[in-house]
C-alpha cells in the first residue's frame, strides 16, 4: 500500500480501542515519545532531548498508535529499510520508539497496571505479522534492549523476539579538544566515494543502512594529502540522566556536575555528546582514529563521543585500540545490550547470514 502523508490506516477496532498506523506521528504520539524514560530502573535511566525534532526526521517510518476514546495509550514506531548485505533480497523493520502512557507502565508493586500493559502488547505485536508487515517479500524485525530491562525480556518471549547479537558502547571524550588541519566536513562532491568506501568497509555486517548518514552535514573526513583515510558521522545529541547505579554512577550523578571543568564533559540534567556511526577508517590508519575524533569534538563543541559496535565486529576492536578515550570512558560501565530480532517469511539459509555477521549499529537509532 502506497501512503501519503496524512492517511491513517485502522488495524484493529473493539468497542473504544482502536490501533491505527500513519507515516507521520500525530502530536500525542511526540508528546509520549518524548517523555520516555529510557534504560533500566535500579541501573541507568535517562530521557531523549532531542525527541521532538529527531521524530520527523525518520525515513521510512510507521507509527503505530494505540487508542482508547481517542486517548493515547501506547505507540510504537517501526522504520522499514533494506537489508543491503545479505544472501537474498530482504526488508528489515527496525523497532525504534517504544513509549506507553505511564499510567498503562508495570511496575513490580502493581500487578493490575502489569496486566493492561501486557494486554496493549498483545494488541500491539500481534500486527507485526505478514498480514501487515511485510507488505511484499520476507522481512526482519530488530531492535536494541538492555538486557536486564524487564519490558526487553517481554519482548522476547511473548512476541517471538529473539536475540542474536551482543552491543556495547564506547565512550571517547575530551576536555580540551584540538582541532587538526586535516579534518573538515565531508565535501558534497566526495559523498559519492565516501558512501562507497563505507559500503565495502561493512560489506561483512547486518543492517547496515546508509539512510541514517550524512544528516545535516555532519560527516567529517581525515584527508591525507587528497585521500580520504578516516571517517565519522558526528550527530549532536542530548540526554538527561535520571539514573546511574553503583558507586561510579553515584560519583558522577553527584560529584562531576560540582567541578567547573569536568562539567563539561558530563552534566547529568545536559548529558551532551556527538553519537557516532558510520565509523571508516583505512587499513594502516588506525592511529588517526583519535585525532579525528579530538577534531571533531573541537570543530562542533562537545566533549565527547558515543558510539554503539557490536562487541564481535572489527568496529569494536578499533575503539578498543585506543589507548586513552577519555576521562568519560572510565565511568562507562560497560554493560552489553542485545539485539533482538523477529523473522517474518525469510528462509533459513537468510536467517543463518544475518546471525553470523556483526550487527551495524546506527547512531541516529539510539539518539
Amino acid at each position: 500500500m502506497t501512503y501519503k502523508q496524512s492517511e491513517k490506516e485502522l488495524l484493529f477496532e473493539r468497542g473504544s480501542i482502536t490501533l491505527d498506523r500513519t507515516k507521520s506521528p500525530a502530536n500525542d504520539i511526540v508528546d509520549i515519545v518524548s517523555e520516555t524514560l529510557f534504560g533500566t530502573p535500579g541501573s541507568m535511566r535517562y530521557r531523549h532531548k532531542d525527541t521532538r525534532e529527531y521524530i520527523h526526521q525518520i525515513d521510512n517510518p510507521y507509527f503505530l498508535a494505540l487508542r482508547r476514546n481517542d486517548v493515547l495509550l501506547g505507540t510504537v514506531t517501526i522504520c522499514t529499510r533494506p537489508i543491503l548485505h545479505t544472501v537474498a533480497p530482504t526488508t528489515a523493520y527496525h523497532v525504534r520508539y517504544f513509549a506507553f502512557n505511564e499510567k498503562f507502565r508495570s511496575t513490580s508493586r502493581e500487578t493490575q497496571k502489569r496486566q493492561k500493559s501486557n494486554f496493549l502488547l498483545d494488541l500491539i505485536f500481534n500486527q507485526l505479522e505478514a498480514e501487515h508487515f511485510p507488505e511484499t517479500g520476507g522481512g526482519v524485525f530488530y531492535a536494541y534492549v538492555e538486557r536486564e530491562n524487564v519490558r526487553s525480556a517481554e519482548l522476547c518471549e511473548r512476541f517471538g523476539f529473539n536475540p542474536i547479537r551482543k552491543m556495547t558502547t564506547s565512550i571517547f571524550s575530551r576536555m580540551f579538544p584540538k582541532k587538526d588541519n586535516r579534518v573538515s566536513r565531508l565535501n558534497a562532491d566526495d559523498k559519492g566515494q565516501m558512501k562507497q568506501l563505507l559500503h565495502d568497509y561493512y560489506k561483512g555486517y547486518s543492517f547496515f543502512t546508509t539512510e541514517n548518514l550524512f544528516k545535516d552535514d555532519n560527516y567529517f573526513v581525515l584527508k591525507e594529502g587528497n585521500e580520504i583515510v578516516a571517517g565519522i558521522q558526528a550527530l549532536p545529541t542530548h540526554w538527561k540522566m535520571e539514573e546511574m547505579s553503583g558507586p561510579v554512577g553515584a560519583l558522577a550523578m553527584n560529584l562531576l556536575p560540582k567541578l567547573p571543568i569536568l562539567s563539561r564533559v558530563f552534566n547529568p540534567n545536559a548529558y551532551n555528546f556527538l553519537a557516532g556511526e558510520g565509523v571508516y577508517c583505512k587499513k594502516g590508519y588506525e592511529h588517526l582514529i583519535p585525532v579525528l575524533f579530538e577534531a571533531v569534538c573541537a570543530e562542533t563543541g562537545y566533549y565527547s563521543i558515543n558510539i554503539w559496535s557490536d562487541i564481535e565486529s572489527s568496529l569494536y576492536q578499533l575503539l578498543q585500540g585506543i589507548k586513552s578515550k577519555g576521562v568519560l570512558e572510565r565511568f562507562n560501565d560497560k554493560n552489553t545490550a542485545d539485539v533482538i530480532v523477529k523473522y517474518s517469511e525469510i528462509s533459513e539459509e537468510t536467517a543463518r547470514d544475518i546471525e553470523s555477521r556483526p550487527t551495524y549499529i546506527s547512531g541516529f537509532d539510539l539518539a
